[in-house]
């Protein structure tokens, strides 16, 4: 009986053996699991990081490729940046084919609410007036026409009284200065 009786203990403590082994596989499965789903979501964090880093570089290149092209449109309050607006108005006026003649031009404000202000006198056929006034619409500055009269004259001529305030006006910035 006695060798039944060891068999059985032996039997049982493999049972039990095999029970604290499967349970431990068990357990271990399932905190990788638990391991390998927070692992996953770490993965598609980063490629979702990854993936806006590359566009946010994407769009830093684009913004900055523009930038040399946007300064061109934008004004300092300086004399020589409203001569170069001045002169602009003269080449639109002389591509359409029309008589223009400025009576003031200055910078008006204080910042931001800075523009450049300009009274015209255009004269012309409708037609190149027509043309000069589309080109000022399509003009890639900010522009607003806050007075504008039409004198009709003989002949589809006219003459319009025009001002034009700019408001791609950038402030200056003062120079650096250095701290002793």
């Amino acid at each position: 009986m006695r060798p039944i009786f060891i068999a059985l203990i032996a039997v049982a403590c493999l049972n039990i053996a095999l029970v604290v082994a499967g349970w431990f596989g068990y357990s271990a499965m399932a905190s990788r699991k638990a391991e390998a789903s927070t692992l996953r979501e770490q993965v598609m964090a980063e490629k979702l990081r990854a993936s806006q880093s590359s566009r946010l570089q994407d769009t830093l290149k684009e913004v900055a490729a523009s930038r040399a092209q946007l300064n061109e449109y934008l004004y300092e309050n300086s004399d020589e940046d409203g001569l170069r607006f001045v002169k602009e108005i003269e080449v639109l006026a002389k591509t359409t084919g029309v008589n223009v003649t400025i009576s003031g031009a200055d910078f008006v404000g204080t910042p931001p609410n800075l523009t450049f202000h300009m009274a015209l006198h255009i004269d012309g056929t409708l037609t190149n007036i027509n043309q000069f006034m589309r080109l000022l619409e399509t003009f890639p500055a900010r522009l607003v026409v806050p007075s504008f009269s039409l004198q009709l004259g003989a002949n589809d001529t006219g003459s319009i009284e025009l001002t034009i305030n700019l408001l791609s006006v950038r402030e200056t910035r003062p120079a650096a200065t250095v701290n002793e």
